[in-house]
């Protein structure tokens, strides 16, 4: 064979088989890009976590990758905490689910978030409440994992922790509620804060972790400026919007996208024209550590309302507009104080997932 022909015979070989293996190479990128979509990685987690359910070591066997490839699964706070070197081990890692199914716990999966793909895998950020019957109340839990985006969809990687409590304002006067929630404001501005005499010591139902939640029912409310539920007895109240199990003492939190790790419920509190007197709320977990917090966003726990009139509401009839906000589900409590009542309201706080 003269060189000139080989040369061509060359050429010819490998056009051909850059014209076979670029299409077989562009599907493979276009199936790899496919897996890693938001809508796909997220239904690989939820399989994940309905194999976890339902205690199918087996499935979790298949789903979670193998040592050349797994990078950890980690749990940060008591019980079955999994952290350091333990979090990466493969070779452990199912015995230590079985551990977990055998008390009975559950992940429900409240959030979601796509965090990007590189290098054929997907990355994602996640809230769920967990729960076992060695974790009383349950608790919502923050995390983020890894999941592989080539061939079958497995998990790589898996870390989550309790949502911590954090330190938020505590008013001291009137102007300070009003500064941090401009729809508490009065009309004019009340001076100074509450009187010592509505700081009364609380005196909340006592719950214990897992226990039952003495709720305090709702009945439906109107007064033709506004419509809900309203909880417990006057002179002021709270009043759940949109939310018929409130009547049960139930109220359902959704996540805040605004900012991750709050879950909230649409309330308004009011005063009924028969009391023009200072207001002192606070709100506590009977089941556990947390407090609930109050406005149009998360902004401040145990807020101070003056006697004066709101710039919302007629008649006499005052108004404190926003929501309330939790880290965590479980069984809260409110302490309302006026002048010459203490009233206690107990709900059971539910969370749903995202919509």
């Amino acid at each position: 064979m003269r060189w000139w022909s080989f040369v061509l015979l060359t050429f010819v070989l490998a056009a051909v088989a850059v014209g076979i293996s670029a299409p077989a190479q562009h599907q493979g990128l276009a199936a790899q890009r496919l897996s890693c979509r938001p809508r796909t990685a997220q239904a690989a987690v939820l399989r994940i976590l309905a194999a976890f359910n339902r205690g199918d070591l087996d499935q979790l066997d298949r789903l979670i990758a193998r040592s050349a490839t797994f990078q950890r699964y980690a749990v940060k706070g008591t019980p079955g905490e999994r952290t350091a070197t333990a979090a990466g081990v493969r070779s452990t890692l199912i015995a230590y689910l079985a551990r977990r199914h055998r008390h009975s716990e559950r992940l429900l999966l409240t959030r979601f978030g796509f965090y990007g793909r590189s290098l054929g895998n997907a990355r994602f950020q996640f809230e769920l409440v967990r729960s076992a019957d060695d974790l009383k109340p349950p608790e919502l839990y923050l995390g983020n994992g890894v999941i592989s985006c080539v061939g079958r969809q497995q998990l790589l990687a898996w870390g989550m922790e309790p949502n911590s409590e954090p330190r938020l304002p505590v008013p001291r006067s009137y102007a300070e509620t009003c500064a941090l929630s401009s729809d508490w404001c009065e009309t004019p501005r009340s001076p100074g804060g509450i009187p010592a005499g509505l700081r009364r010591p609380l005196a909340l139902p006592s719950v214990a972790p897992g226990g039952s939640c003495p709720t305090t029912s709702g009945q439906p409310f109107a007064n033709g400026q506004f419509a809900g539920i309203a909880l417990g007895e006057g002179p002021v109240q709270p009043l759940a919007i949109g939310e018929p199990p409130a009547r049960q003492g139930v109220l359902v939190f959704w996540p805040y996208y605004v900012q991750r790790r709050w879950y909230g419920v649409k309330m308004l509190w009011f005063a009924r024209p028969d009391y023009q007197g200072p207001v002192f709320i606070r709100g506590r977990q009977l089941d556990g550590p947390h407090k609930t917090v109050f406005g149009g966003g998360p902004v401040l726990v145990d807020p101070q309302v003056g006697p004066g009139a709101t710039a919302n509401g007629t008649d006499g009839w005052r108004e404190w507009p926003g929501g309330t906000w939790l880290r965590t589900p479980g069984c809260y409590a409110w302490q309302i104080d006026g002048t010459d009542f203490s009233h206690v309201i107990v709900f059971e706080a539910v969370f749903r997932p995202q919509p």
